[in-house]
């Protein structure tokens, strides 16, 4: 369907609305009395989500970022999914491919409490090489007060499967020399820029270089200081125990096609995952539910 087609099926008036977007993507466009909201029916990723009292957004996307067929675009919220970090197959792509696949829209609805929640789905065959199980995704999008997701995947397979997944968020922040991350003191993380050595954090996490930490029996609620905007970005999540902190500074972003780059100053990946010693398994019949949910917090 087309996006007209879309807004006539799944469309709230004066609320939800469906556009063609960059590269003939089609987005969903929400406005309500809480938020506003941009995400792609592609790759059934959140783009954009700002509250309507919040002057900048919470998410970050690179002006360079791809939108095509075939190709993940850099930034927002993408879905890492059935694998985080490199194929466990030979011949399939690194952080899984549902992020770069169409997804189907399953259901809109707009709630007393002024909240917009969306839902989409993506169903995985047999016939795949790199990944012949039978799944079904569906990704549960609430725009309110907060920003809310619930990727729920189901095994319709012959047999149990084992999962690492990711909401690999993309925040926007005023300037990473002036940010911090609170909430994995003393937790124990895999440095994948030391050679995945193990090491315990201490304190705040602060960026002065190239990051990749994978936080171990991290479940707690995660704070990004944002201090150049006066806010604080807090993160809950459920399903989930262990935490990804990215940043790719100079090293990476030179050598990224879709990233900018000095882009790495104004933003910060926290993704909520389950991956490392967190990889989930789902027997036959049942359903897994990976959630996170990302408020702000101005601060005088």
């Amino acid at each position: 369907m087309n996006a007209d087609e879309l807004t006539t099926r799944f469309g709230i008036d004066g609320i939800l609305s469906f556009s063609e977007g960059k590269g003939g993507l089609i987005n969903i466009e929400i406005s309500n009395s809480l938020a506003t909201a941009s995400i792609s029916t592609y790759s059934a990723q959140v783009l954009a989500y700002k509250p309507n009292d919040e002057a900048e957004d919470l998410l970050f996307v690179s002006n360079h970022a791809f939108y095509e067929n075939g190709k993940a675009t850099k930034g927002g919220i993408p879905i890492c999914w059935p694998w985080f970090g490199p194929a466990a197959t030979e011949g399939g792509p690194g952080h899984g491919f549902v992020r770069a696949s169409q997804w189907d829209v399953l259901d809109t609805e707009q709630n007393q409490d002024g909240s917009t929640v969306v839902s989409l789905g993506i169903k995985t065959d047999t016939d795949t090489d790199f990944w012949p199980h039978a799944c079904e995704l569906r990704l549960e999008i609430r725009v309110g007060a907060s920003l809310n997701i619930t990727l729920i995947t189901e095994n319709n397979s012959a047999g149990s499967i084992t999962i690492s997944q990711a909401f690999h968020t993309y925040f926007k922040i005023n300037d990473i020399s002036n940010t911090s991350v609170t909430g994995f003191d003393g937790k124990t993380y895999i440095d994948k820029v030391d050679g995945s050595k193990q090491k315990k954090q201490l304190g705040d996490i602060t960026i002065s270089e190239l990051t990749d930490r994978v936080y171990l029996d991290s479940n707690g609620e995660i704070v990004i200081n944002d201090k150049g905007n006066d806010r604080q970005i807090i993160i809950t999540s459920e399903g989930s125990s262990t935490g990804i902190v990215w940043n790719p500074w100079v090293e990476q972003s030179s050598d990224m096609g879709d990233f900018g780059d000095d882009e790495y100053k104004n933003m910060i990946c926290v993704e909520t995952a389950n991956t490392a010693n967190d990889c989930v398994t789902i027997a036959v019949g049942e359903a897994y539910q990976l959630v996170a949910d990302y408020r702000i917090k101005k601060v005088k």
